[in-house]
């Protein structure tokens, strides 16, 4: 196959050294996760760029993120994790109209999140991961008020449930891996409305923003209830029966943890799909 013709790139744990600089321009979704490749991301993209994955996490890549990703209008899913880049948080990717994943993890980004001259307005954006980081400052009261409907929002019980990639010409599945309670746990697929927001592990302070009601959060320290006024019973455990039809179960729960680095912990809903259990909540740490 010619490499023009090449659409997924997906090589995991047999590369190192520099970066391809080829592949941009010929790959939809590239995929070098797992990799020891090493050097900056190169500044090449352009209006051409058709890229809809870019997965370049657990390698040694420094630098800087390239501004030029600002071409790849049809970017999807950015995950850098577990890299060594030094730069400020990317206020410019809100020009990308279709991102839904964007992944920063265990870096070395640094400066405020908040701009006023540059709000957080991503239209689609699902998946925020900027833990483990050097983000400092503080959030105003109305720092979520311009956040995409699609993270202030909850999936309605029977909707029919997708993942990202799932129904392309070759499916590519994205990957990422959550960290909760101090574990790490690989979602091999993720659901199309899985919603997760991450800012843990970094040198923010201040006040928990007013707008944090956006999210339809609940539990201490928050006013509202997730029970209402009942208490929760403890559920027992049951053997599934035989599937014969996909079912979800929704509900809201809430962990709050105090001490140096963390404020407060909130998660959203759990689905239980095709009687097997898929994490789907929606995380605010910091």
């Amino acid at each position: 196959m010619a490499l023009k013709a090449l659409q997924k790139c997906f090589l995991i744990r047999l590369l190192h050294g520099s970066i391809p600089h080829c592949l941009f321009t010929m790959v939809k979704d590239m995929d070098l996760r797992n990799n020891n490749l090493t050097g900056t991301l190169p500044e090449i993209f352009d209006k051409t760029c058709s890229m809809t994955t870019l997965d370049f996490s657990h390698n040694q890549i420094t630098g800087k993120l390239p501004r030029s990703l600002t071409s790849c209008v049809d970017l999807k899913v950015l995950n850098m994790e577990g890299n060594r880049i030094a730069d400020t948080f990317p206020f410019w990717l809100k020009d990308l109209p279709n991102l839904k994943v964007m992944v920063l993890r265990s870096n070395m980004f640094h400066g405020p999140i908040y701009s006023p001259q540059h709000p957080l307005s991503f239209p689609h954006l699902q998946i925020v991961d900027i833990s483990r980081n050097k983000f400092t400052g503080r959030l105003p009261h109305d720092y979520f008020v311009n956040w995409s409907t699609t993270l202030i929002s909850i999936p309605q019980e029977e909707t029919e449930l997708y993942y990202m990639g799932e129904g392309t010409m070759y499916d590519y599945y994205p990957s990422m891996y959550l960290r909760n309670k101090g574990i790490n746990m690989e979602l091999e697929k993720i659901l199309d409305t899985y919603t997760a927001i991450d800012f843990s592990e970094n040198k923010l302070g201040g006040q928990i923003p007013e707008s944090i009601r956006n999210l339809n959060l609940c539990g201490p320290p928050l006013e509202k209830s997730c029970f209402g006024d009942k208490a929760p019973s403890t559920p027992e455990a049951q053997e599934p029966e035989p599937p014969k039809q996909e079912q979800v179960l929704n509900w809201k729960a809430a962990a709050i943890g105090y001490g140096p680095g963390v404020l407060f912990g909130l998660a959203i809903g759990q689905v239980f799909y095709s009687y097997k259990p898929v994490l789907f909540f929606k995380l605010f740490r910091f």
